[in-house]
């Protein structure tokens, strides 16, 4: 969780490469939007959600966290990518441009990769979906994940596969209803 500001700069550097200042910031992403690199929607949408986590979880409240809060939103209304506050944890990559979702009560763990067209979300109305995804797992295209479910560390899941159930650590999973295809040596 991010509460102190070394905290923040520590994560922007994992997951950004350098901390900026937001003037220097704004003109990182023109620059990038002009060249047409589809890395800065990752950028963007990373170090929105990094700042509004600081001013959330440091319980600053104010003009600064309101500026933050609507900059993250729209950029997720803008770029379809939808991340909760606190659910991840740094080193998230994610790949190309397309929808996400990542909802309330799941913790997905450091170095994950989150390609397009990944859902998770809950099994039945009512139901608890609490959903865990450990350290450097790597989620492809098409995904989706219905909780409750704990997804191990070095996870690999296949294009298009529906997880329902527990995955243990080290495992390749695909299909419907997705199964173990080949551990990770």
């Amino acid at each position: 969780m991010i509460e102190s500001i070394e905290t923040l700069k520590e994560c922007l550097a994992k997951e950004l490469g350098a901390y900026r200042c937001a003037f220097v910031e704004f003109l990182f992403i023109l620059k990038e939007r002009l060249k047409g690199n589809e890395q800065i929607i990752k950028h963007e949408i990373l170090y929105s959600l990094r700042k509004y986590e600081y001013y959330l979880n440091a319980n600053k409240k104010g003009f600064r966290r309101c500026f933050w809060h609507f900059i993250f939103r729209n950029r997720q209304l803008a770029r379809d990518i939808y991340i909760e506050p606190n659910a991840i944890a740094p080193g998230l990559n994610l790949m190309h441009p397309g929808f996400r979702k990542v909802p309330e009560n799941v913790r997905i763990g450091r170095n994950c990769t989150l390609l397009p067209m990944v859902l998770i979300g809950k099994r039945k109305p009512g139901l608890n979906n609490k959903v865990n995804i450990g350290d450097s797992c790597y989620i492809s295209v098409g995904v989706t994940i219905l909780g409750p479910c704990q997804i191990g560390n070095n996870v690999v899941i296949g294009a298009g596969a529906v997880v329902t159930r527990d995955v243990p650590d080290n495992e390749v999973v695909v299909g419907v209803p997705a199964r173990s295809i080949d551990k990770i040596r």
